[in-house]
């Protein structure tokens, strides 16, 4: 039977889990019903009709704002392109940074709680921090803790997905679900073509993404409404992997738990 003691920070950690997970699945599902309203209400007005081009005002480049103008034709084709795209890829961007962030938040929980790990490399590697004595003297133990952290998880974000999910589940002491990570990785490469090319796929999204690819060289990558919507089950399903490594592997951690006592996921 477990000690008062541990039991009592198991319920605390338990809750802080809790808390920061419900929390995620909120930003979720909040970012869908933005999405839908903005498509939903699109809809209602994509056939209205004008005679006359509006006159729409705009940032310039100085201090004053510059009129622009639009025929009702050119509105609704900007209308439809978002119904149909552009809505789902504003969202997607928000959706992959959200998970990020829990991901994320979660490899620096642990970092912090037991720093030995930090000597794990991206690439798997056992490695060694060389670290200025005076540097240490002067910015004292956390801070360069801190940022040894920071710089750990900056690689992470930025590794060939077999390095991202090798340490990610190196750092977490477990198995990620492989099924949603593997999908994930293709949104996350996703989320890349749309910021770096446009939706147009490139090399290194093939690189990435592998047999998974969902369209060749040059193609513009579909995306629609059942591939949003599949989305954000992935990346539900990757937040909700996490969390139960997390139950299970550091619910009663003290160390844990006293760094979420001290900062929380912050």
């Amino acid at each position: 039977m477990a000690s008062p003691k541990t039991s009592s920070l198991s319920k605390l950690n338990d809750k802080a889990f809790s808390d920061h997970h419900q929390e995620v699945l909120r930003t979720l599902n909040d970012l869908y019903i933005e999405s839908q309203t903005v498509v939903s209400n699109l809809k209602k007005v994509r056939g209205l009709r004008s005679k006359v081009k509006r006159k729409i005002s705009v940032p310039g480049l100085g201090d004053e704002n510059t009129i622009i103008y639009r025929t009702h034709l050119e509105i609704n084709s900007i209308r439809s392109r978002t119904i149909n795209r552009r809505e789902y890829e504003k969202t997607l961007m928000l959706i992959i940074s959200t998970v990020e962030d829990y991901l994320l938040s979660y490899i620096r929980l642990v970092l912090r709680a037991h720093p030995a790990r930090i000597l794990k490399s991206i690439k798997g590697n056992n490695s060694q921090l060389n670290v200025d004595l005076s540097v240490l003297i002067k910015d004292g133990y956390e801070n360069v803790l801190e940022r040894e952290i920071s710089s750990r998880l900056a690689s992470a974000s930025f590794a060939a997905p077999a390095e991202y999910t090798k340490y990610f589940n190196e750092i977490l002491g477990d198995n990620l679900r492989e099924d949603a990570l593997k999908r994930y990785i293709e949104l996350k490469a996703s989320r890349d073509l749309i910021v770096h090319a446009q939706s147009h796929v490139n090399s290194i999204y093939l690189t990435k993404t592998g047999e998974d690819a969902r369209a060749g060289l040059g193609e513009l990558l579909p995306i629609n409404v059942q591939y949003f919507d599949a989305s954000l089950k992935t990346a539900k399903q990757i937040c909700v992997s996490v969390y139960r490594i997390a139950r299970r592997k550091y619910g009663s951690d003290v160390s844990v738990a006293t760094v979420l006592g001290d900062k929380g996921f912050a």
